[in-house]
């Protein structure tokens, strides 16, 4: 009896990663694409430190209908509004990101024909070691400063919500260092 029930636990254990993504792919929409904001899209940098990390690849402009499938499936991912100055905001994006173990490819700072300042990173997974690529951008908006961030997954199909997930870690961390401030 003891070699059956070893074989079950074990069989089990082996069955639950894949019956996990099968529960995950028909709850989620095929995106590999998520981002705060989904009427003005976020561009990845054309700097060539960041072209040269997503290996000379930009991703695509998501269509229409993928944005309009994210905001059902992912109604958190939302903008991050903050009454801090936009550098500020900058820089505890730039926390944020490191706390989260991403790599920072590129950055680039507001200038005075554009107040918007941009992070490019990647996000290599533990496991499979499959690297995404992120972008954050930070502006100005009524007084408070803005932070939206667009997540993709480099192999396309569906992420499972990966993407959604590591918008929302940050989010969660990049509150824990605005509340840190107060």
């Amino acid at each position: 009896m003891a070699p059956l029930l070893t074989g079950l636990l074990f069989a089990c254990c082996l069955l639950a990663a894949p019956a996990y993504l099968g529960v995950q792919a028909l709850r989620l929409p095929l995106l590999h694409d998520v981002a705060t904001d989904t009427s003005h899209p976020l561009q990845f940098s054309g700097d060539g430190t960041a072209l040269a990390a997503r290996h000379g690849q930009t991703p695509a402009e998501p269509t229409a209908d993928e944005r309009a499938q994210q905001s059902l499936a992912y109604p958190d991912v939302q903008p991050i509004l903050v009454d801090v100055t936009p550098l500020q905001a900058f820089e505890l994006a730039l926390r944020a990101a490191k706390a989260l173990h991403w790599t920072i490819v590129a950055t680039q700072a507001a200038s005075k024909h554009d107040p918007t300042y941009h992070i490019d990173a990647t996000d290599q997974m533990p496991l499979l070691h499959m690297v995404d690529d992120i972008t954050i951008r930070v502006e100005p908006e009524n007084g408070q400063a803005r932070v939206d961030i667009r997540s993709v997954s480099r192999l396309g199909g569906p992420d499972f919500g990966a993407n959604a997930n590591r918008i929302l870690r940050f989010i969660n961390e990049y509150q824990t260092l605005v509340d840190s401030l107060e």
